[in-house]
């Protein structure tokens, strides 16, 4: 959109863009909340994942010695299906179906509260959907989510108008200090 759009004056087109603007804007807060949860969630794995690797590391040497390398193989196979969940880049990675050792009622009890098909694994991504599909409906409802957009969407609003406002100046500014040196 160009600067010569947002001069139009016609109150349905302001009220569009607003509308629309503010969907955007609401678009990115989310996948960021979605980014930062996901990034806790790997972050926590990976502090939990390193005491734990090296637990089994020296329980393997010390007391497996058949199989040392037996709980560091099964902690690898937790890591990657971890990383499967978390999806932190949203990468969906499709499965051929579930893994046969998961208990069909757990599987069922999983998909159905996420509400996605039984043909793939659940990922963290179905789990944001699902809060996402509750927030939207309690914005519908009206009340405190309502409320809580209202007035996020006016602080918003007044921290572009006061950026846009130093933009203007700065321009101004700019353009004399260059008509003085002509």
């Amino acid at each position: 959109m160009s600067d010569r759009d947002t001069d139009n004056k016609d109150p349905a087109f302001q009220a569009d863009t607003k509308d629309t603007a503010s969907n955007t804007h609401w678009a990115l807060i989310g996948r960021l909340i979605t980014f930062q949860f996901k990034l806790a969630m790997d972050g926590l794995r990976d502090l939990l994942l390193s005491p734990v690797s090296i637990g089994f590391v020296l329980y393997g040497i010390l007391v497996q010695r058949e199989q040392p390398d037996k709980y560091f193989r099964r902690l690898m196979r937790f890591g990657r299906d971890s990383d499967h969940f978390i999806n932190l880049f949203g990468e969906k990675q499709e499965t051929l179906g579930p893994k046969p050792d998961i208990d069909e009622i757990d599987k069922e009890i999983v998909l159905s509260s996420a509400n996605v098909a039984d043909s793939r694994t659940v990922t963290s991504d179905d789990y944001v959907k699902k809060l996402e599909s509750l927030i939207l409906s309690e914005y519908k409802k009206g009340g405190f989510i309502t409320e809580l957009k209202h007035g996020t969407d006016g602080i918003l609003e007044k921290l572009q108008s006061k950026a846009e406002k130093r933009r203007q100046k700065k321009s101004g500014t700019d353009q004399a200090t260059d008509s003085d040196l002509k």
